[in-house]
């Protein structure tokens, strides 16, 4: 037993990479933790969830990917700025395995394990059945059992390890009136115990009209990602967040700051005219290009959003209203 107030309870944080994100989260991914990750298929987890890791690796820190999905891709860690030379990957997808090595990497105090993901992971004892052989709950078994052993074996290594784990989407089957159209494969252990849930969906997608009379509609380019903080034992829950991605240059930081500051009134906008640092710009482009072109002014913007204590102008509704149907 300790008091309180130790120090042993003083949480202490991983940046995500993503200033906004780490200003809702009150700082980041919290130290010793099991963080959910869940989104429709191309939503932008996975991609997180390498800005996860890229923050890990710069702060010093071990990090582990496990890859059951057999999509790892070096080019892509690579750009998203993950050294792959330093991230330790294992392809398995027998259930079982994978979290014996999670937890011996809890054991030894990896800084950051991300599983990729729960949907994936096999139980040993359904991949070694016949195709005809019907099996129930397997898999819910096998998670509820692994995720209760994985918060004993933070707790009993006094580990600083922080856990995060993708899961998709299955749709619900039968229910009445207000059931969830959709759910996480797994079990219902995944979403008790874990201490931060982050929902990720496309918000809208970014187009580019091409000149050529042979496209006929305009190409997408990329989408802004609405990462919705929906369970959280550290900060305010129901936060959004929206961060544009471009296929071609990842995230865009700085527009997602920007468009935090505006929904917190930090950049007022009349129209399609914006005022920011006593000037006034037309259209939104020009505010982005002034932003990027002067560090002063977005490191500015990024502490008086750390400073904020009230929750911003954009609500879950608000968020909803941009959605794509998916």
């Amino acid at each position: 037993l300790q008091y309180g107030s130790s120090e042993r309870f003083v949480p202490s944080y991983l940046s995500t990479g993503i200033r906004t994100l780490d200003a809702a989260l009150a700082g980041g991914l919290r130290k010793s933790s099991f963080v959910l990750l869940t989104g429709a298929f191309s939503s932008g987890k996975t991609l997180l969830a390498q800005y996860f890791l890229k923050e890990a690796q710069a702060a010093g820190l071990d990090a582990a990917y496990l890859d059951a999905e057999k999509a790892f891709n070096q080019t892509w860690m690579a750009q998203s700025g993950v050294d792959c030379d330093k991230l330790m990957v294992s392809q398995t997808s027998r259930g079982e395995k994978a979290f014996d090595i999670v937890h011996a990497l809890i054991r030894h105090n990896v800084g950051l394990i991300i599983i990729d993901s729960l949907a994936a992971l096999l139980p040993t004892a359904v991949a070694d059945a016949d195709m005809g052989q019907q099996s129930v709950g397997d898999k819910a078994r096998m998670i509820n059992k692994a995720v209760e052993k994985m918060l004993d074996a933070l707790e009993e290594s006094r580990s600083d390890t922080i856990v995060v784990a993708i899961n998709q989407y299955r749709k619900t089957v039968g229910g009445g009136p207000g059931t969830p159209k959709d759910t996480v494969p797994g079990g219902e252990g995944q979403t008790f115990y874990n201490h931060l849930w982050l929902k990720v969906r496309r918000a809208g997608w970014a187009v580019v009209k091409n000149p050529s009379k042979a496209q006929k509609y305009p190409q997408k380019v990329g989408f802004t990602m609405n990462v919705e903080i929906f369970k959280s034992k550290q900060c305010i829950p129901f936060q959004n967040v929206r961060i544009p991605f471009d296929f071609r240059t990842q995230l865009d930081e700085v527009a997602a700051l920007v468009y935090e500051a505006l929904d917190y009134g930090l950049i007022e906008a009349h129209g399609s005219y914006y005022d920011l640092d006593g000037q006034r710009f037309q259209g939104r482009s020009k505010l982005l290009d002034y932003v990027r072109e002067n560090p002063a002014v977005l490191d500015l913007l990024a502490v008086a959003l750390e400073e904020r204590g009230d929750a911003p102008v954009q609500t879950t509704e608000d968020a909803d209203n941009g959605a794509d149907g998916e």
